[in-house]
């Protein structure tokens, strides 16, 4: 197995390390009375110095001022799929006595489906201006309050007033990936008919919902601080489809 624990070398001389730590859950049902499912969950925890072989450090004096939490970090993730044969038509639950025309139209659909959701990853505050006057980049600003808002939403994420910028010719005093941004639930599901022709030839219809329930999955928030007006604003969402889409397909299968 892979190590939990990693170095990042870069330029001659190791720049950080990490850890990781995980609880991972799995559920599995073979097919059987028309269903099949797969479900995993895991609850998990990055602690690092340095995230990527490239990364930003605002003091190369003190690497361990860059220690948090892994800017992959995402407390929580579920993932579950299935498919399902609907207990309706010929041989089945309900209607099971239902034959020709009848049949075609209630029997032989099925279901599938994929649903995602995980917490928001951790984003971390940077400042308008170079106050330590170095040329590392990433400069940070200082943190005088948690930052969290109990009402958070895509006008105003995090509490700007708790990142004021650092007086010059020092460094900030708030630390990496602080602030967590928004999580996501995406819900991608289908219905599927087959229609037999043939004991070797089917005609299938298939109706695709991605992100079917329109699910608003915000983006990261601005997190350059002093920007009145941007600071702490959504401004985006994120997702592989960005909203629902609906296709209809229909294949012919021999």
């Amino acid at each position: 197995p892979v190590s939990p624990v990693y170095l990042s070398y870069y330029a001659g001389g190791y720049l950080g390390a990490g850890n990781y730590n995980a609880l991972t859950g799995l559920v599995r049902k073979q097919f059987s009375q028309g269903l099949t499912l797969l479900a995993h969950l895991t609850w998990a925890k990055g602690i690092d110095s340095s995230s990527s072989y490239r990364t930003t450090i605002q003091n190369p004096e003190n690497i361990a001022g860059e220690r948090g939490l892994s800017s992959f970090h995402t407390p929580r993730r579920f993932v579950a799929s299935w498919i399902y044969e609907l207990p309706f038509g010929s041989g089945k639950r309900f209607l099971g006595g239902t034959h020709g025309v009848a049949n075609q139209v209630v029997g032989g659909w099925q279901s599938t489906g994929i649903l995602t959701l995980y917490d928001g990853f951790y984003l971390t505050p940077s400042s308008p201006e170079n106050t330590a006057n170095v040329d590392t980049g990433g400069v940070r600003p200082d943190r005088t309050c948690d930052g969290h808002l109990s009402n958070a939403n895509r006008n105003l994420w995090f509490d700007p007033s708790c990142f004021p910028v650092g007086a010059p010719y020092r460094f900030g005093t708030a630390g990496r990936d602080i602030i967590q941004g928004p999580g996501a639930a995406m819900f991608d599901f289908s219905f599927l008919k087959n229609f037999h022709i043939k004991e070797d030839q089917q005609i299938q219809f298939r109706l695709e919902l991605f992100d079917g329930l329109n699910h608003t999955n915000l983006g990261n928030p601005y997190t350059t601080v002093g920007i009145p007006g941007a600071t702490g604003v959504i401004f985006g969402t994120t997702g592989v489809v960005g909203a629902r889409q609906i296709q209809f397909a229909l294949k012919y299968l021999f």
